[in-house]
């Protein structure tokens, strides 16, 4: 496979391409200004969010090493669902995912220092008690062995209007 995507780079022109079989990137470092808290996405009945149709979700804070359900979402996968809040930033249009001024946010799940899982997409933040929230951002990981386990989440974002927050969160994987 690899040798393949070495001929297809050198007939485009390209002979630097990389290995598809590299180890995992390494989580980012920390965020030094942890402007974006991350936390759990619950349901207005202060449920686990899950992805069902229709679903409400919001925010809830929750401290360093909280547990954080692994649920099953509706496609069958495992997930670990969060949401994330902030302040003065461009909230896009949270009706519309594809909106082009939504922001831009990443959040990587991490085991031991080694990513495990991403999220990645534009998201558009709603109100809730003075802060803009995005809730339901689902990192797809494999359900092995995490029931328990201590995990890292990393999210970052930049709006349309360049403003950029980051934060990092420590939680616990539970079944």
């Amino acid at each position: 496979m690899t040798r393949w995507i070495l001929l297809a780079a050198a007939a485009c022109g390209g002979t630097d391409a990389a290995p598809i079989d590299a180890p995992p990137r390494d989580a980012p470092p920390p965020c030094a200004a942890q402007s974006l808290a991350i936390g759990r996405c619950v349901t207005d009945a202060g449920a686990a969010c899950t992805g069902a149709v229709g679903e409400a979700r919001r925010f809830e804070p929750a401290a360093a090493g909280a547990d954080v359900p692994l649920v099953v979402g509706p496609q069958g996968s495992a997930m670990l669902v969060f949401a994330v809040a902030t302040t003065g930033i461009v909230a896009g249009d949270p009706a519309d995912p594809t909106a082009t001024d939504n922001p831009q946010l990443a959040l990587i799940v991490s085991r031991a220092g080694a990513e495990l899982a991403l999220y990645r997409g534009r998201m558009g933040f709603t109100d809730q008690g003075g802060q803009q929230v995005a809730a339901g951002l689902f990192a797809i990981v494999e359900d092995t062995g995490l029931d328990g386990v201590a995990l890292a989440a990393h999210a970052a974002l930049i709006d349309r209007a360049g403003a950029q927050r980051c934060g990092d969160w420590t939680f616990v994987a539970r079944r």
